[in-house]
């Protein structure tokens, strides 16, 4: 795999928020709300980018540079796998908002869930909240305007790309740093 395929690492979207151990960047920015959405397709590249915090002009740029296939976002707080849509124009708290992948989207969430030590049972084992085999559907879980997740499936696949993409709660806990 690694001889065959481009394999791109990115530590932190937010090396300063982690060094001061919160989701906010120096500006009190919460990164993961500040990406284009729904209300943005169409536009021009340059008025996309227009006025966006730093570290999402990069990350914009290179989801839009990069042909990237499938992507995974890790973050802590619960245990499951989350996958697009967060938000779509129907999109309605609780229910799933399902995109045009959504059965691949299940089929790799499954594989990863059910080789897990406990995500597959749907437990977070410090929360009460519940997920069916570990795996939600953004919307499902809550709406998130303005993501990471769902710009870089919906606007990647509207400039010739197509990059399947996925976020990985992997610790119960909280914490920025580790």
């Amino acid at each position: 795999l690694v001889d065959t395929t481009d394999i791109h690492l990115l530590p932190s979207v937010n090396p300063d928020g982690n060094a001061a151990d919160t989701r906010h960047n120096t500006n009190d920015e919460d990164l993961n709300r500040a990406f284009p959405g729904w209300m943005e397709l169409g536009m021009p590249r340059n008025d996309l980018i227009k006025d966006r915090e730093k570290e999402v002009k990069a990350m914009m740029n290179w989801i839009l540079d990069n042909p990237f296939v499938l992507s995974i976002s890790f973050h802590d707080g619960r245990v499951m796998i989350n996958y697009p849509w967060d938000d779509s124009p129907t999109a309605e708290e609780g229910e799933k908002a399902i995109c045009p992948d959504d059965d691949v989207f299940s089929e790799l969430s499954a594989l990863y869930a059910d080789n897990h030590a406990f995500m597959w049972t749907g437990k977070c084992l410090c929360h009460s909240e519940t997920f069916n085999k570990g795996i939600s559907n953004g919307a499902e879980w809550y709406v998130v305007d303005n993501g990471m997740q769902d710009y870089n499936y919906l606007f990647s696949n509207l400039h010739g790309n197509y990059c399947g993409t996925i976020l990985l709660e992997k610790t119960n806990s909280k914490s920025f740093t580790g």
